[in-house]
């Protein structure tokens, strides 16, 4: 029975937002001085998009699926019923936390990138992009990238194997 696993420490530190979500991005990684105040409408919340977990599973159909979801830490490891996840292992698993009516509230990367990962975060990537307008946002190398633009994802790709 295969399970996927991620660190609590590493939750969302490479996460899908709404598109809307930039200005907010970019001020939180303090990459501009000049932004637009944004309110709380609740547009960096990804549960606005109404996405539901078949989408993403119907999205990420070339990836294989897992049998469950365990976060936790070195020590400790439990089970995270509102976690689903597919991917190819460590370092190449896309996550996403749903609510109790199916709606997803986060989606985040379990990401390594290396030269030869670059295909294949680039279909992830390209799949994900056909759901909704996404930015990622990668606390850990403070970059935000448009996902439907495949310049600034093969530019984010090449920084994020560049930090591997």
């Amino acid at each position: 029975m295969a399970k996927a696993f991620y660190d609590m420490d590493e939750f969302c530190m490479v996460q899908l937002l709404p598109a809307e979500a930039l200005n907010f991005c970019l001020k939180e990684m303090s990459l501009t001085d000049v932004y637009k105040e944004e309110d709380d409408s609740g547009n960096n919340k990804i549960s606005r998009l109404n996405i539901k977990s078949k989408d993403i599973v119907k999205a990420l159909y070339f990836l294989p699926s897992y049998d469950g979801v365990e976060t936790g830490n070195e020590e400790l490891r439990i089970d995270d019923k509102d976690t689903l996840a597919r991917g190819e292992g460590e370092g190449h698993n896309v996550f996403w936390s749903v609510d109790d009516k199916g709606i997803v509230t986060a989606i985040w990367l379990d990401m390594v990138v290396h030269d030869h990962c670059i295909p294949y975060w680039k279909k992830v990537l390209s799949a994900l992009s056909e759901l909704a307008g996404f930015i990622l946002a990668d606390w850990d190398i403070e970059m935000c990238v448009d996902i439907s633009n495949p310049d600034d994802v093969e530019e984010y790709l090449f920084e994020k194997a560049q930090e591997e």
